[in-house]
């Protein structure tokens, strides 16, 4: 395991994901966290539950949308991240997903 710098009185937060090796400062079991840790799916985790991306459906997703404007305040770009970790066994998200509006029909679109 590794050890992890805290501060005094701070405790080590456990990451989203299944059990974990134990040691210093590592917590030996973390909570499986839902699809949609929410409660809620966001845009992106809705999109792919919609069936197109299957193999994407059941992760886990954290996701933020994310605005570009310009000097004069202007909207530039709308980008929707999201993180997620393709097995429940990772400690960390292996997984970078970023969508936007179609520019046809305004649906989210997967970049890539």
């Amino acid at each position: 395991g590794r050890g992890v710098a805290m501060k005094r009185g701070h405790e080590p937060k456990p990451a989203f994901g299944g059990a974990g090796e134990a040691g210093p400062g590592v917590m030996a079991e973390r909570p499986l966290v839902p699809a949609c840790p929410t409660g809620r799916p966001g845009r992106l985790q809705r999109h792919l539950l919609s069936g197109e991306f299957d193999q994407l459906r059941d992760f886990p997703i954290f996701e933020s949308n994310f605005v570009q404007v310009t000097r004069l305040g202007e909207v530039a770009n709308k980008v929707t991240m999201g993180v997620a970790a393709s097995s429940p066994a990772l400690e960390l998200p292996d997984l970078l997903l970023l969508a936007g509006p179609a520019k046809e029909n305004g649906h989210l679109q997967l970049f890539g």
